[in-house]
Order: C-alpha cells, then sequence, then structure tokens
C-alpha cells in the first residue's frame, strides 16, 4: 500500500495530489520516506491517509539508523505543512515502541488501530479455528454446488457492492483504478463464488505484496446472506493467500460487528498506529472537538 502506483491509482480519480517526501542525511543519501494524499477544502488543507488504504507505511533505508532517520522524516513533514500551509498530517504503519515515543515526542497524536490477520496454514487448520457459527455456515455451503470465477470486472464488482450495500462509501472510479493497477501487476485478483445457477452470489477484490494478502471490498448478494457463500467464498480467499504462502489480511476494521466477524474467522489483532500531526495545538483542539460532535 506504500508503493508510489497504489497512491497515484487512490488519488488521480478524484484529482488529489501525491507523492512522497524524502528524508535526506549529509550526504544527500535518501534515509526515510512516506508517501501523501492532500486533501483540499476550500482553503484548508490535510495530509490524509487515502480511502481504502490502511497504512502509508515510513520506509527507513536499510543501514540507516532508524531514530535518527525517522526523526529526520519528521523534520520534513513539518517543514512540508509549513510550506503547504497543511493543517494536519497522518502516517500510519505497524511501529516499534520507540517509533512511537519518537513521533510523540515531535508532537505526533497516537491512536491504536487493529487489523486481523491469518498466517499461513494448511486450510484445515484454518477451518478448524474458525467459530461453530462459521464453520457451520461454511460445511452447509460447500455442500451446495457454489462455483468459483476469477473473471469479473472491477466494474462489476462495484455494482454488486452497490447491490449489496445501497451507497458504497467510495466512488466508482476509485475501485476500478486501484483493482485494475493491482491486478494489471499481478498483484491483485477478484474471487466471485456463483451459485448452482450460475448467478452472483459473493465476491472480493484482493490485494497482495510479498508478504501479505488483503481482504477487500467483499460484495455479498443479498439473497445470499445466509446460505454461506460469504464464509466459503472466504475460504477460497484464503487458500489464494496460504497457496502462495502469504499471511491473510482482513485488513483492519474500526466497527465492531465487522472486526468481531473477522475474529471469527480465526483472525488474530495485529497492532498497528494512526499518528496525527497538528499545525499548532489550537488547530488540534478544533479539529479533535468536530469530529466528536
Amino acid at each position: 500500500m506504500s508503493r508510489p502506483w497504489w497512491w497515484e491509482a487512490v488519488s488521480c480519480p478524484s484529482g488529489k495530489e501525491c507523492g512522497r517526501i524524502e528524508a535526506k542525511n549529509a550526504d544527500g543519501r535518501t534515509v526515510a520516506s512516506v508517501p501523501y494524499q492532500l486533501t483540499r477544502r476550500g482553503p484548508f488543507t490535510a495530509m490524509l491517509l487515502p480511502q481504502l488504504t490502511q497504512t502509508s507505511h515510513i520506509r527507513v533505508e536499510p543501514g540507516s539508523d532508524r531514530d535518527e532517520a525517522l526523526r529526520t522524516l519528521i523534520g520534513e513533514i513539518k517543514k512540508f505543512m509549513r510550506e503547504r500551509r497543511i493543517l494536519m498530517a497522518q502516517v500510519a504503519d505497524y511501529m516499534t515502541r520507540q517509533d512511537e515515543l519518537t513521533l510523540a515526542s515531535e508532537g505526533f497524536k497516537m491512536e491504536p488501530r487493529v487489523s486481523y490477520r491469518i498466517a499461513p496454514v494448511d486450510i484445515a487448520t484454518a477451518i478448524d479455528n474458525f467459530t461453530p457459527g462459521k464453520r457451520r455456515k461454511y460445511r452447509k455451503a460447500a455442500a451446495a454446488n457454489f462455483s468459483l470465477r476469477q473473471d469479473m470486472t472491477p466494474d462489476e464488482l462495484y455494482s454488486a457492492l452497490e447491490e449489496a450495500f445501497g451507497k458504497v462509501k467510495y466512488p466508482r472510479e476509485l475501485l476500478t483504478t486501484l483493482a485494475n493497477a493491482a491486478i494489471g501487476r499481478g498483484c491483485g485478483v477478484i474471487l466471485q463464488a456463483r451459485d448452482s445457477q450460475g448467478e452472483h452470489a459473493a465476491a472480493v477484490f484482493l490485494a497482495y505484496d510479498d508478504e501479505s494478502l488483503y481482504y477487500m471490498a467483499p460484495a455479498i448478494s443479498p439473497a445470499h446472506r445466509q446460505d454461506g457463500a460469504n464464509e466459503w467464498l472466504t475460504v477460497k480467499a484464503m487458500e489464494y493467500a496460504f497457496e502462495r504462502g502469504l499471511t491473510f489480511d482482513f485488513e483492519g476494521s474500526v466497527i465492531p460487528g465487522i472486526a468481531r466477524s473477522y475474529r471469527h474467522f480465526g483472525g488474530v489483532a495485529a497492532h498497528y498506529t494512526l499518528a496525527t500531526l497538528y499545525r499548532d495545538k489550537l488547530t488540534g483542539w478544533i479539529i479533535r472537538t468536530i469530529k466528536h460532535l
């Protein structure tokens, strides 16, 4: 999710500016960097995480002193904020305790976040770790003659999301651009379950890197909410990950019901941090107050 093509894909459809902030040492060598996207509302500008992007990832170059490189990068972020008159800046990553202490000492406000992961195992073991309710639904679906397809287009997936949820919280062009970019680079796929009549039952977009596969944009047909189609397809997505030696990552959720469902699939909590830096204390107080209204 920190690759330049990813940030272009999630920024260009809405016309948002994106790029990368780099920190260099005295020799001019880049020692740390982080991607950014700028969101503008009238005269106000903020550096926020894009939609469909869980972490921005702070990259520290191998061989660099991590704490020194991170402090240099923070200095570049603050400089960027001054030059561009940015009210607030956010970065998110799986951080060490020292990373969090360093960011906090530089004025960042820390907010714990969680995703749910399953390390590569054989699929039978993964299913054994489901709650009894999830296992029953999967076994019911396994006897129902669902078939797996990989030819669903990103545009068709978005239409399935509209059917499932009514209104989707992100634009069609955002999903289709991102999914097409990932699929075109060989690091994304759309899996679809069809019922015995060949009708759409469930679908999901999966994006992956060298370590993890991310479960994104699941769309369950309203006609198949109770017959285990979602559980069956999720098992197929896990198989897709485990066959490639990848950790299966549910990509987190702050919605309690969704997080609970991920745990019921055997997902284990993996904690990361959203760090926010405000231009000044007054700006931070105003923004936090508005968020809580």
